[in-house]
């Protein structure tokens, strides 16, 4: 076996340019030019352009770059952390331009050239800011000239504005710039339970459909069958009762969404001396996600347990006598698609006089907090 190794068909030794590749005859005023090939080659032409370079180059700078990638060290390298190689870029594309690219097999025959090393400027490259940042105070003023409808719009702004409206000063404010000593409020929501924090986001809210006129005329029911029962399924029934009005029974059941999100900033934390758990919540409301249907019949029906229960299907057609409706609530211990073949309990009354849905915050809203 050879002692330089076997070697694959094809395959020739890489050796390092030198003056001696490029002969006489390849230089534009040679003498014995041959007549029938008067253009230099690519690769020879690549080759001066190569050795030209070498020795324009310092001794230093010429001794580092014939050294392997393997013996240099990171001092040796160009490395940008910043990634501003815009200048570099243009250059390379200037030498691709003049036909500085090396061909295959010139190129293994040259020595790695690495990219000069250009010392960047320190410069801070600061991320511009887009809008400006008020004080809190300005926002604070602000709050007082915001209509009850328009809070959630408030408290989108920005941090500071959310911040303002999770706090207690918040809705006492609106509370007492809405106030009318002549409008009759219950008990839970008059001035004296204002100064309890627990609960009072909700207090202000249910207050605001008794003191507010915009909100007021929400919660009078103008015709009958305004609201829909069919938004109330797949909601868990957890009370149901019925009980005579005039000549009429009104049967009511009480529903809660089924995973309900409630607003809330974030865990609150009671101190010892709290009376019970969560007396310092300002948002605190067990009725939350809760609605209540009332159904007025003119006939008594008895009604089986439904409560626990979650209400799978709604179907509300025209009464026999064509004069009322007829509706049919099933109920079953899962949410499903329900039909009357597989629902484990039907409610059926007729005839129905009318529907309705009450929220947690109207004013008809039977339970308090």
């Amino acid at each position: 076996m050879p002692k330089g190794g076997r070697r694959g068909k094809g395959q020739k030794k890489a050796t390092a340019c030198s003056s001696g590749d490029v002969s006489l005859n390849d230089y534009a005023n040679a003498v014995c030019c041959p007549s029938s090939n008067l253009r230099v080659k690519k690769g020879s032409a690549n080759a001066i352009q190569a050795e030209v370079r070498l020795l324009t180059k310092p001794e230093g700078q010429q001794l580092k770059e014939e050294l392997n990638w393997f013996e240099k060290d990171l001092d040796d390298f160009d490395i940008d952390p910043h990634g501003n190689n815009e200048q570099e870029d243009e250059e390379d594309v200037q030498d691709l331009s003049e036909g500085a690219v090396l061909s295959s097999g010139a190129a293994a025959s040259l020595p790695v050239r690495p990219r000069r090393r250009k010392k960047h400027s320190s410069v801070s490259w600061d991320v511009e800011k887009k809008g400006r940042v008020y004080p809190v105070d300005l926002w604070y003023i602000l709050s007082e000239y915001i209509y009850p409808e328009d809070i959630g719009r408030f408290a989108a702004l920005c941090h500071d504005t959310y911040l303002i409206v999770c706090s207690c000063a918040f809705w006492r404010q609106l509370y007492l710039r809405n106030y009318d000593k002549k409008i009759k409020l219950p008990d839970e929501i008059k001035p004296q339970s204002i100064e309890r924090i627990r609960g009072l986001r909700a207090r202000v809210i249910r207050s605001m459909y008794y003191l507010y006129a915009p909100l007021s005329g929400r919660s009078v029911s103008m015709v009958p069958f305004e609201n829909e029962p069919h938004s109330l399924q797949g909601q868990r029934c957890l009370l149901a009762w019925h009980q005579p009005v005039k000549n009429t029974w009104t049967f009511c059941f009480k529903f809660l969404k089924l995973q309900s999100t409630t607003f809330r900033p974030g865990p609150v934390e009671s101190s010892g001396r709290d009376m019970l758990p969560g007396y310092s919540d300002l948002f605190y409301n067990p009725e939350e996600g809760c609605r209540i249907m009332e159904i007025q019949c003119q006939n008594f029906a008895s009604i089986p347990m439904v409560m626990g229960m979650v209400l799978s299907h709604v179907c509300l057609t025209v009464s026999a006598r064509m004069r009322h409706y007829r509706l049919r609530l099933l109920f079953d211990s899962i949410l499903q698609q329900g039909n009357q073949s597989s629902a484990e309990r039907i409610v059926d009354l007729d005839p129905v006089v009318n529907i309705r849905i009450v929220p947690w915050w109207d004013t008809k809203y039977p339970f308090t907090f």
